[in-house]
């Protein structure tokens, strides 16, 4: 979260972001999600809960990567 305010809002002279791999950050959205909600695993949460909260996390930071005008966003999966 820090990193992606740190580029959005910050003053650097990067072009190119590359997010590699996009299957490792949503490693950490789960993590974090785990961490806020006190759990050892985002299936603790019922009913998919965890999970979506770890992919809303990660699509809200990665949107606001792409629609930042001062670099382009490149992101590889697996």
């Amino acid at each position: 979260l820090e990193a992606v305010e740190t580029l959005i809002m910050g003053d650097h002279d990067y072009k190119t972001v590359i997010i590699d791999t996009i299957d490792k950050l949503y490693d950490y959205a789960e993590e974090d999600v785990c961490l806020n909600e006190g759990i050892d695993h985002v299936s603790k949460l019922a009913m998919g809960k965890g999970y979506a909260l770890a992919r809303n996390a990660l699509e809200s930071q990665l949107n606001r990567l792409g629609m930042c005008d001062k670099f382009c966003l490149v992101i590889i999966g697996l």
